[in-house]
């Protein structure tokens, strides 16, 4: 039921001729949620818990950037959304969108290359390890809690 309206609704975007201004405003809309992210621990759960509400938004947001051609659009919002990924297990998502995102933007000033580098090396890292770690503990208990968050730690 719910494609059924999304799709009518794209439609009825599609045909006022607004749909490229709309993609944008939202594209924009939640690169200011990613990058909100508060360093303080209480922010930090509640912008942790804000992105998980709205991951597949995030996602469509990142998807937008890149067939519109917003390269640097596309690399702000994996950036931002590398310690999302890291603290809630996503780690094959972020590893392969940092890909894309960097391969797409290769003139991006080098701070934000680094900073993107940095989470897609922690999130390969992260994920290599745990995949050792999970072939050793077949019928064992789940691994540890994440710190700072309600779920078992486990590479999505």
């Amino acid at each position: 039921m719910l494609e059924t309206i999304r799709e009518f609704g794209l439609e009825q975007l599609g045909e006022r001729g607004n749909m490229e201004e709309l993609r944008g405003r939202h594209a924009e809309l939640f690169l200011e949620l990613a990058e909100s992210r508060g360093e303080a621990q209480e922010n930090w759960e509640t912008w942790l818990d804000l992105a998980d509400t709205e991951h597949d938004n995030l996602r469509s947001a990142i998807a937008l950037a890149r067939e519109s051609g917003e390269v640097r659009l596309e690399l702000r919002l994996v950036t931002a959304l590398g310690p999302f990924w890291e603290a809630r297990g996503y780690l094959v998502e972020g590893k392969a969108r940092t890909i894309e995102a960097l391969a797409d933007d290769p003139d991006a000033p080098t701070r934000l290359q680094n900073q993107a580098l940095s989470h897609g090396v922690l999130l390969a890292f992260k994920r290599a390890t745990l995949g050792r770690l999970a072939s050793g503990r077949r019928g064992k208990p789940p691994l540890p809690r994440n710190p700072g968050t309600k779920r078992p730690f486990r590479a999505r």
